[in-house]
């Protein structure tokens, strides 16, 4: 079987000088490893996704919140018009998982800023 790459002979050894070896004993690299892990900048402890939050004038209590069916009928209009309302940011809401619910100051709000609001020409 022949050798696979070249091999030292039986019975001598190359020497192994500092040179030849990058890798340092543990005790030397000690006070590199001190400077490296303080120089290393920290994260602030508040890191994480920004949240947007909204100042209500009070608390919203949860049993109060209405459902997007329940604004259509206080409204006399569509579900889907009510989605189209928060989509647009007309109608203060709140998602709960996947569910809009809108509270009764929100409602009222909304309506108030409809009756304020100038009046719309038709299109033709």
């Amino acid at each position: 079987m022949r050798p696979s790459g070249y091999e030292q002979p039986d019975g001598t050894s190359q020497p192994v000088t500092a040179t030849d070896n990058p890798s340092q004993s543990l005790q030397d690299g000690q006070e590199d490893l001190a400077d490296s892990l303080k120089a290393l900048p920290t994260l602030p402890n508040d890191f994480g996704p920004p949240a947007v939050r909204t100042l209500m004038d009070r608390p919203i209590r949860i049993g109060s919140l209405l459902t997007v069916k329940q604004v259509a009928a206080r409204l006399g209009v569509s579900a889907a018009t009510v989605y189209g309302l928060c989509e647009r940011r007309e109608l203060h809401h709140v998602r709960v998982a996947n569910a809009i619910r809108v509270s009764p100051d929100a409602l009222e709000a909304f309506l108030r800023r409809m009756a304020a609001a100038p009046p719309n020409r038709s299109r033709r």
